[in-house]
């Protein structure tokens, strides 16, 4: 993310972490520890 306006390279990424947390955190197999958001 070290271009903040090239919005369509990044985005991807960002719309996929809230669902792949998601399921890491349901899944006790994966040992996921946790995650912390940061919205500025």
């Amino acid at each position: 993310m070290n271009q903040l306006l090239a919005f369509r390279k990044w985005w991807p990424v960002v719309s996929a972490m809230g669902p792949m947390v998601k399921s890491l955190s349901e899944d006790p197999e994966t040992r996921f520890l946790g995650a912390e958001t940061f919205l500025y």
